[in-house]
């Protein structure tokens, strides 16, 4: 999990007993290093269509909408 922080330069790793997560919060982080990877490697089946939701949630973050 640590060679993601190192791969993407970003984020955060969190471990519980049952889990271990890698979280990102910067918001320019996501736009501009964590989505363009999934882009360029496109995720397949039903979570794509959670991707897709997830990069419209980001852009209107970026661009502050409320």
């Amino acid at each position: 999990m640590t060679s993601l922080i190192e791969y993407f330069g970003a984020g955060n790793i969190y471990k519980s007993r049952e889990a271990i997560d890698f979280i990102i919060t910067k918001i320019e982080d996501i736009t501009n290093k964590f989505i363009p990877f999934f882009e360029k490697y496109k995720i397949i089946g039903v979570k794509a269509l959670d991707f897709a939701d997830f990069c419209e949630v980001a852009e209107l973050v970026k661009k502050g909408a409320t």
